[in-house]
């Protein structure tokens, strides 16, 4: 049985009814217009409000300028509109086009004494679908980036990518979120910490491209001993500004945050001046030289209203840490002794750090280099991380196997730094952990971590592989999936660890606690008290 309603001739309408539904779209697409009483022509057209005059109802206020959101009250200019409208439409100022069981809906921009594009509900009644479709998504682009505007505080275009930006950008427009390489999964966040990087070596390779991918940071600077130097970076990176030294650039009061990424030789310098100048600090491990620097980076740090961390990265490789819950938990029962392996050695940008590498200050005793600094001092803080305990003793030695190295103009240099380092360490709680470290070895497994406890054994393989074995049981699978992988440059362990500390630094900036447990101060002269020993080839106590 059919419930249409029956042809409506015959019958008396109603005359406002009928008013009502007599409006339509003229076919040129200029507005509302009312049909004559011969139902034959169409009336002039009403007369337009005279700040609309340039009001294009499909494209906006005129050619080539932005769709606007309301400014006025929604009543402001409505003038006379056709009768029959609900006080909800003459405040949308809408006009009803049809009343045949739903109602299209057409924007009266016409009619509004201000500036707006704001359709609704059927746009194909104008221009068809294609136009509609376009206006849609052109909308929704403009209001998306009148909201990243507003929360970063400055104008929408103004953007950059870390790496994919112009030289000479204006300040300020590297925003937390922005730079991430063509990564779409991290929303845009408004800036809280502004970000400065001493060190235009490993900060260039694999932290500033990093901090692209760490929401709620801007680089506002980078600071080198050269100038010349942190200016190229500065210009690559489209960071704000350039210093020639890491004092200037701690003592900056566009930075929030400093991220000491020097040479050791320089590290207590730099991370000294910036905590004395209020600032927080992230600084790179080896903490210092000696002992002796180490402490007297603890006693300012203590002393400084700024967070001081270390970035032992190694700390938040899912994998890493996901051992550390297992041996929390109860999995493997209690820890008994732990292997650490690390051959051959990989340097930052891929290359192998054997025979034929050239010289650098990484072969330099006096400014910091070796191997034992560079990856013993990540297996120490590892060992107590996983453990809960310190180091009661220690007993080791280094060695160096190739005495002169070429630099990049070809010149012999003498090697002073440790290319082999083997030490063993008792902690407080029994267990007993062995170290071995090479930078000349040609093949090895690379990353290896064996932990045993009475229950069972944990394997870490390589940067992302973490077994359990039980006795009688073939292996198990305990690897954690890494969500950052192929996402860093370069896509290593190392990167994506320090992604995660920034991402676990940053809210603990703003006053919240922190979800992981980055390394302090403390950890820093902790692990240098060790190295110390190691370096002097002797049986040492340190509890």
């Amino acid at each position: 049985m059919s419930h249409r309603r029956p042809p409506t001739a015959g019958r008396e309408r109603n005359p406002e009814t009928a008013a009502r539904r007599e409006h339509r779209v003229h076919p040129d697409g200029r507005g509302v217009r009312q049909r004559t009483a011969g139902g034959s022509g169409w009336t002039a057209p009403r007369p337009r409000h005279p700040s609309s005059e340039r009001h294009d109802p499909v494209r906006g206020s005129g050619a080539g300028e932005p769709l606007l959101g309301r400014r006025q009250h929604p009543c402001a200019g409505l003038g006379d509109l056709p009768p029959g409208l609900s006080r909800r439409e003459r405040g949308r100022g809408v006009a009803a086009l049809s009343g045949h069981g739903r109602k299209w809906r057409l924007a009266h921009a016409a009619a509004r004494g201000h500036r707006v594009a704001a359709w609704r509900y059927r746009r194909r009644a104008v221009h068809g679908k294609g136009n509609a479709a376009r206006l849609c998504a052109r909308q929704r682009r403009g209001r998306c980036a009148r909201r990243r505007s507003r929360a970063n505080g400055h104008g929408a275009r103004r953007r950059a990518r870390i790496g994919h930006c112009r030289t000479g950008v204006s300040p300020g427009v590297v925003r937390g979120g922005a730079a991430r390489r063509g990564h779409r999964s991290l929303p845009a966040q408004a800036v809280t910490v502004r970000v400065g990087v001493i060190g235009t070596g490993f900060g260039r390779r694999v932290q500033l491209p990093g901090l692209g991918l760490v929401p709620g940071v801007r680089v506002a600077a980078v600071g080198s001993g050269s100038l010349d130097r942190a200016r190229g970076v500065a210009a690559e990176f489209g960071i704000a500004r350039a210093f020639g030294s890491g004092e200037a650039l701690a003592e900056s009061p566009d930075v929030d945050l400093v991220i000491v990424s020097s040479t050791p030789d320089a590290h207590a310098r730099h991370a000294i001046a910036a905590l004395k100048a209020g600032k927080h600090v992230l600084c790179e491990k080896p903490m210092a030289l000696s002992v002796r620097e180490a402490e007297q980076m603890v006693d300012v740090a203590e002393g400084s209203r700024g967070l001081a961390r270390i970035d032992h990265e190694l700390r938040y490789e899912p994998n890493r840490q996901r051992a550390r819950e297992l041996i929390r938990a109860g999995a493997i029962g209690p820890v008994l002794h732990i292997e650490l392996l690390l051959k051959p050695y990989l340097r930052g940008d891929g290359r192998r750090q054997a025979f034929d590498a050239p010289w650098s200050w990484w072969y330099d005793a006096r400014r910091g280099g070796g191997i034992l600094g560079a990856v013993g001092s990540h297996l120490i803080d590892l060992c107590r991380f996983w453990t809960g305990s310190e180091v009661a003793e220690v007993n080791g030695r280094v060695a160096t196997f190739v005495p002169e190295r070429s630099d990049d103009q070809g010149v012999r240099r003498p090697v002073t730094a440790d290319e082999y380092a083997s030490f063993i360490m008792s902690l407080a709680n029994g267990v007993v952990a062995t170290v071995t470290l090479s930078t000349v070895a040609a093949c090895g497994p690379g990353h290896f971590a064996q932990i045993t406890g009475r229950d069972a054994t944990l394997v870490l393989t390589g940067e992302t592989k973490l077994e359990i074995v039980r006795p009688g049981a073939p292996p198990e699978d305990a690897s954690v999936p890494d969500d950052l992988w192929e996402r860093t440059v370069p896509n290593n362990m190392w990167a994506r660890s320090f992604v995660r500390l920034m991402r676990d630094l940053v809210p603990t900036v703003e006053g919240r606690p922190p979800s992981g447990e980055p390394a302090t101060f403390r950890d820093g002269l902790a692990v240098q008290r060790v190295m110390a020993a190691v370096r002097e080839g002797r049986s040492a106590r340190l509890d």
